[in-house]
């Protein structure tokens, strides 16, 4: 296994066991723990220190997802029962995502930006890390959000 032949995911998680081995993969994604966003830097050091280790995009989505809830609760005060006030709140969005500005197109998709990223050789101790090469897509809306029949 080695290089743009290896098959599979490359990725924070798989990147511990294939190093070498993953120099030279592709990946595209919303988020990677390069990104020069400020919540995410902050994510990515607060992980780091915390798990010694750096963290994947599931985890970053994990947090992203805790942190929207986390927001929509503190927009209704707590008020959990209103369940109306509750659903506002969370498609507001008005949180410090670690993707950076986040908000739902009206099919309750994310409108986000997608990157193309790459296995480099890195100064850590696996030796490998993914690197952001371009950003591929700019406010990326899903394919079918036009024929929701959903309501905002």
């Amino acid at each position: 296994m080695s290089g743009p032949d290896t098959k599979g995911t490359v990725d924070e998680t798989t990147l511990p066991a294939l190093k070498e081995a993953a120099i030279g993969q592709y990946e595209a994604r919303f988020w990677s723990p390069d990104l020069n966003v400020p919540a995410s830097k902050k994510y990515v050091a607060d992980f780091e220190k915390k798990f010694g280790y750096t963290p994947s995009f599931y985890g970053a989505q994990s947090y992203d997802a805790i942190m929207l809830i986390d927001s929509a609760v503190r927009g209704t005060k707590g008020n959990l029962k209103d369940t109306q006030a509750l659903v506002r709140e969370m498609r507001k969005a008005n949180y410090n995502s670690v993707r950076g500005k986040f908000q739902f197109n009206n099919n309750q998709h994310p409108i986000q930006d997608f990157y193309l990223l790459q296995a480099v050789k890195a100064d850590n101790k696996d030796g490998v890390a993914m690197k952001i090469l371009q950003k591929a897509f700019e406010k990326h809306q899903d394919a079918y959000h036009q024929d929701c029949k959903m309501k905002w």
